[in-house]
């Protein structure tokens, strides 16, 4: 087992600090880096980070451009119009979730 499961508790940590102390504006930032450890286990969720990142913060994300490659067009409309009007508490839930799955997976 390599460095990533202790990036995703660690990324976690972060998120989980976020919502408790209201810094939902940290949480979104962290939400990206969770797209690129996540993105071959659960692409479309790692697609959905990134793009409620850029909603957040009008900047290019950090998801590597595969994970595009796992959605077709209509999944990619579906999960932009959801970006779109995801609360960002929503969004920081939706992370740690996707979180929770990666160190399952891995934990086997």
């Amino acid at each position: 087992m390599g460095p990533r499961p202790e990036i995703a508790r660690q990324l976690r940590r972060f998120v989980l600090d976020a919502l408790e102390r209201g810094n939902l504006q940290f949480g979104l930032v962290i939400i990206d880096c969770v797209a690129v450890l996540i993105w071959e286990d659960d692409p479309r969720t790692a697609y959905l980070l990134p793009a409620i990142y850029r909603r957040a913060w009008a900047v290019n994300p950090m998801l590597p451009a595969e994970a595009r490659s796992h959605l077709d067009p209509a999944e990619i409309a579906e999960l932009d119009d959801r970006a779109a009007t995801m609360p960002d508490r929503d969004a920081l839930a939706l992370a740690l979730g996707a979180l929770d799955r990666y160190l399952q997976t891995e934990q086997g």
